[in-house]
């Protein structure tokens, strides 16, 4: 579920043409996506750790992006 609201966002943030609504809703699904992970258990395999430790940098490099639209949009079209 992360993996597929990731792309998708991604894909939103990829495209100069997106409205805000498309950002918004991208960034509401992948918000939603990463509530619903479960914290790893101690036991689990690394591999499984991996995985969400990369899920987790690519949300915060998304977010990263997200913000700078919006401040870039802001600029723009003032508040």
């Amino acid at each position: 579920m992360f993996a597929e609201a990731l792309a998708a966002a991604e894909a939103v943030m990829a495209d100069e043409e997106a409205t805000q609504e498309e950002v918004d809703n991208a960034l509401a699904e992948l918000n939603s996506a990463m509530d619903a992970l479960e914290e790893v258990e101690e036991d689990d395999t690394s591999v499984q750790i991996d995985i969400y430790k990369e899920l987790l940098e690519a949300f915060k490099r998304l977010q990263k992006s997200y913000d700078k639209l919006l401040d870039a949009f802001n600029n723009i079209f003032g508040n």
